[in-house]
């Protein structure tokens, strides 16, 4: 078996590592903040209105 370099074993373990970090999903990349509150505060209430609807009528 052949002795790795530094450098070798070195770019090994950062990929080894890199494999478990977490992953960016397109929500963390593009919805900018303000964006993402505004619809999280509409969300909730709309959808509580729309599912009381569906089990009162």
């Amino acid at each position: 078996m052949e002795k790795q370099t530094a450098l070798e074993s070195n770019a090994e373990y950062e990929a080894f590592v890199n494999k478990f970090k977490p992953k960016l999903t397109t929500d963390d990349c593009y919805t900018p903040p303000e964006v993402y509150e505004v619809v999280k505060n509409w969300r909730h209430p709309n959808l509580v209105a729309r599912y009381k609807r569906l089990w009162i009528d």
